[in-house]
């Protein structure tokens, strides 16, 4: 699709004023974002300083990067093109925060200081670590002002650091005294007299039995609180007497919000103190200095912006949103058809109620100064209608989802929703009668994996037809397994599937969130860490033994003295102590394990590694938390055009698949129940609340026990399953061709609505022994072939020449100079100084470091400990080490790496290895390196430009050689 049609030509061509952009589907929006980009550049007196374009994901962002460079590349704007400005919302909020860090230390009045050394920590689990640790400091600063409130938060504190987000999310800040948004915290009490209201009609309603709905509800729920009972004495028989709805819905939360108020604001000072962000704090901190600082608005503000999946937004974006407009020019593009993410507290209303929404906010950003410079403009509404994805009858079904009620009971206002949805019409010409939409009922849940897999082989053995265009023309083949997408509400299902495919000799590749850390690869490198860390551990050597088969009597003989193979492997691995992916990815290769769950992995613990000052102990903590708490991490297996994919719903947004497949559509599960599992709560109507409580049995026993008070205020809000409508929206609508519904023997309502009682009864036989061949006078089914390789990672230092030859865990840091130990050290010292932590050591080279690290920061911003890779595709290889300081200055980039030889007699060796790291931050930024040994020891730098790759390349062949011969 070159040509734009009359929808994507109206919205390109729509380049001032505020502009709001329905995107459905399928409806070319990147195409028409991409075209809109270059009309304004092409515009009298702009240049690419004068436009931003943002959105939420980084591919996202260097898609858009890409398409738009491209396109300046054949214009008389290729001169320009490298400062175009795309950007994730995290990445240009953080940019925000460093131009003026300091503002945020003087808006809270705290005397710590916020630095440009500042890291951003992504890891969950390292955040609520963090977090918990300073909430037992400041309880023990604290121990008796927040009466059972205090006791009850101790029991939860990961639910307090969620409703702190929450807040943060929403623009609501603690001050040293009091609270900035929210209407000076006002909001945080919600609105008691419609609680009151609510409850009063409800306490009035009766069960068929004569009993009181809401006094039944309440003695259901308390049923375990004897206290409550003794104290208030609820029967079903009466209603609930006036003083405890009255009490209910003004309950004095005193002691909560001041929790949360001082929790809230020391946490802010922590983080400040130890130059440690979130992407919560820096969303916040970069509202802060915006509305702080007029300086920082008007260097970081723009004639021109246009936000891309905008459904996806937040209060405090939109609020940073409009003071980076020097003028009312803001197009917001999204589908709020397919807004998802309500957990991450986003709001849909952005997008619905664009207008009211912006107005409101200017009112309340100017109300002391001018932050938003210009008068509010009439708002033009615009819409892309038109698919170049599907097929009608899936682009009807996936919009019909959208009318379903979740309960028979729930209604759905169709006139607000016609009124809302712009309908879109399919445009493909190709697929002719090469559609379908059916829906298959099993007898048991359990057999739903089973006709999943049933459904698999008969697409790739039947009689269908996939179309696309290649090149413009339209070409027919049989499905593949690759046309095959398998999408869930949970992941336990995936899981099940996965196997299930697998076991039926079906490719199929996982993508979705694992529990990664509880898997055998996961416990392998716990135990090779623990075993690292103190040979002596026997939860180190014990598993190690016993995963290699190990009986336990020989595990407890030989703990003292393990097998050689163990002792030899754990020598290599201390060797890179510092270096953890190499690390990780080591332990792995011994096992030779290189998978999904691997890859993740080593992501995970490396990126971790990179964010905060992390030893071995701490990584090992880290880790034993995750497979404690179950925790998820995304895994995105290697796509394969002969490999189905199988991914949850939400993973699936913004995806495409001639042929989908949604299992799972039971009843509490498609739509699922919402549940309400955090402690703390806030809602607009209920204010900040806790479901617990402490009660008193006597004047001897205490115990936790639910808050009636909560209950009976939750109680009147509506459950609301809009978003779970808009997820079947979005499943629906990745389908080009062929769509199949499965359920259990209880469907849900979603999907009798959408069958409409057209329903096939599921297959039989043994999955496992299914024959994929078809007969010849069938469409043949495509060979399964072999998976594709995953790509060799290599340590950078194993491709240097040592005495002439390479050798496999070369330590190039540690092994020449003063010794491993020592050079190990002053990397360590130097990593310190580079992120702000004070070292006191009289070892001579620290304040030749100091005078390396004070001249990057006058040229640029930098960057210690940087991990790279560069891709070496010619072998399927990647290569990776870590820089010991990158300097980011506005044209170009340096690679520093700090050396304690006493010689230069293996300088040849080094230059190989920082013009690896060279290319590889080059390609990453996009500016020319320069590369700069530090001879640390003696005082010297050396600096040159980067070897040409065909040297690395020559070296990676001469590394695999090398690799094959020792096999």
């Amino acid at each position: 699709m070159s040509e734009l049609n009359p929808s994507q030509k109206a919205i390109a061509e729509a380049l001032d004023g505020m502009i709001v952009v329905d995107a459905g589907p399928g409806t070319g929006k990147t195409h028409t974002i991409v075209d809109r980009f270059m009309n304004i550049l092409r515009k009298e007196n702009i240049g690419t300083k004068d436009v931003l374009l943002l959105t939420f994901t980084r591919n996202a962002a260097s898609e858009m990067e890409e398409r738009v460079r491209g396109r300046m590349a054949a214009t008389e704007l290729s001169g320009s093109s490298k400062f175009i400005q795309t950007s994730t919302f995290d990445s240009f909020c953080y940019s925000v925060v460093m131009e003026s860090p300091e503002t945020v230390s003087r808006f809270f009045r705290m005397d710590e200081i916020l630095t440009r050394k500042a890291s951003l920590v992504e890891n969950n689990t390292l955040n609520i670590e963090y977090f918990t640790d300073f909430f037992d400091r400041f309880m023990i600063s604290r121990p008796n002002e927040y009466g059972t409130q205090g006791v009850i938060a101790s029991q939860n504190v990961p639910d307090l650091y969620g409703i702190i987000n929450e807040l943060m999310s929403r623009g609501i800040l603690p001050l040293r005294k009091g609270w900035f948004g929210g209407d000076d915290g006002k909001k945080l009490s919600g609105h008691p007299d419609e609680i009151y209201a609510s409850l009063s009609a409800l306490n009035r309603e009766t069960n068929s039995n004569g009993s009181y709905k809401l006094s039944k509800f309440l003695r259901e729920k308390m049923a375990d609180d004897r206290a409550f009972f003794d104290k208030y004495g609820v029967s079903e028989k009466e209603p609930l007497p006036d003083e405890m709805i009255k009490e209910a819905a003004e309950e004095n939360r005193a002691d909560i919000l001041a929790l949360i108020h001082d929790i809230y604001y020391e946490y802010i000072r922590a983080c400040i103190d130890d130059d440690r962000l979130t992407y919560g704090l820096v969303a916040s901190f970069a509202f802060i200095v915006l509305y702080s600082d007029k300086g920082v608005r008007e260097r970081m503000s723009v004639r021109y912006l246009m936000i891309d999946e905008f459904q996806d937004t937040n209060e405090n974006q939109l609020m940073i949103a409009l003071m980076l407009l020097k003028e009312p020019n803001l197009c917001v593009v999204g589908d709020w058809k397919q807004g998802i993410y309500g957990f991450r507290h986003v709001s849909i209303d952005n997008i619905l109620y664009f207008e009211d929404r912006v107005a409101a906010l200017r009112r309340i950003l100017n109300d002391d100064t001018v932050r938003v410079p210009f008068m509010m403009p009439e708002v033009r509404k615009l819409s892309l209608n038109e698919n170049y994805r599907s097929s009608q009858s899936i682009v009807d079904a996936a919009y019909d989802s959208l009318y379903i009620p979740a309960k028979k009971d729930e209604f759905i206002d169709t006139d607000k929703l016609n009124n809302d949805i712009t309908r879109i019409a399919a445009k493909r010409d190709d697929i002719g009668n090469d559609t379908k939409i059916e829906f298959v009922s099993t007898k048991a849940r359990e057999d739903e994996a089973a006709e999943v897999v049933r459904t698999i082989a008969g697409y790739v053995s039947g009689d269908y037809k996939i179309h696309e265009k290649i090149n413009g023309k339209s070409v027919e083949r049989r499905p593949d397994f690759g046309d095959i997408a398998v999408l869930c509400r949970k992941t336990d299902l995936c899981r099940t599937i996965s196997e299930a495919a697998t076991a039926s000799g079906i490719p199929a590749f996982l993508q979705g969130d694992v529990e990664v850390m509880c898997t055998r690869e996961g416990k392998l490198a716990l135990a090779w860490l623990k075993y690292i860390n103190n040979w002596r551990d026997e939860w180190g050597i014990g598993p190690i033994m016993a995963d290699a088969g190990y009986s336990l009597e020989d595990i407890l003989k030989m703990r003292e003295d393990p097998p050689q193979e163990f002792s030899k492997m754990r020598d290599t691995l201390l060797r890179k102590k510092r270096r953890i992916t190499d690390l990780i990815s080591s332990i792995f290769a011994f096992y030779g394990l290189n998978n999904d769950i691997t890859q993740t992995i080593i992501s995970v613990v490396s990126s971790s590694h990179r964010e905060s000052l992390l030893t071995i102990s701490d990584v090992i903590s880290m880790i034993e938390k995750d497979i404690d708490d179950h925790t998820e991490y995304p895994v995105d297996g290697m796509l394969d055009r002969k490999a189905v994919t199988i991914q949850t719903m939400h993973k699936s947004k913004g995806l495409e698949y001639p042929i989908v497949i949604i299992a799972g559509v039971d009843q509490s599960v498609m739509p699922g129940r919402p549940r309400d599992m955090s402690v703390y709560s806030f809602d607009e109507k209920t204010g900040i609340r806790c479901k617990k409580d402490v009660s008193s049995f006597g004047n001897d026993y205490s115990k936790i026990t639910n808050s009636w008070r909560t209950l009976l205020a939750k109680h009147t809000l509506t459950a609301d399953y809009s978003e779970e409508r808009r997820l079947m929206f979005v499943a629906v609508s990745r389908a080009k061709q062929y769509l199949t519904v499965i359920s259990g023997p209880k469907p849900s309502p979603f999907f009798e609505h959408l069958s409409k009682g057209r329903v096939r009864e599921c297959g039989s036989g043994d999955i496992t022994k299914m024959d994929l061949r078809v007969e010849s006078e069938l469409i043949q089914a495509p060979a399964v072939g072999d998976l594709v390789q995953r790509r060799i990672n290599i340590g950078v230092h194993d491709i240097m020449r040592f005495g002439g030859t390479m050798h496999p865990d070369n330590d190039v840091d540690e092994v020449s100079g003063k010794g491993r130990e020592y050079g190990t050290k002053i990397h360590d010292l130097a990593h310190a100084m580079a992120t702000r932590h004070d070292v006191n050591d009289d070892h001579t080279e620290i304040p030749v470091i100091k005078e390396i690290i004070a001249s990057a920061e006058a040229a640029g911003m930098i960057f210690p400990e940087v991990e790279c890779s560069l891709p070496v595709n010619e072998f399927n290889v990647t290569l990776k080490g870590v820089i010991d300081l990158l300097v980011l200055k506005p044209d170009a980039i340096e690679i520093h790496d700090y050396k304690t030889d006493e010689d230069r007699s293996n300088e040849g060796e080094y230059k190989i290895q920082l013009s690896v790291y060279a290319y590889a931050a080059s390609e990453y930024y996009g500016k020319p390196a320069k590369c700069i040994i530090d001879y640390v020891s003696k005082k010297r730098t050396v600096e040159f430009d980067p070897l040409p790759k065909e040297m690395i390349i020559d070296r990676v062949k001469e590394y695999i050689a090398l690799l094959r011969v020792q096999d």
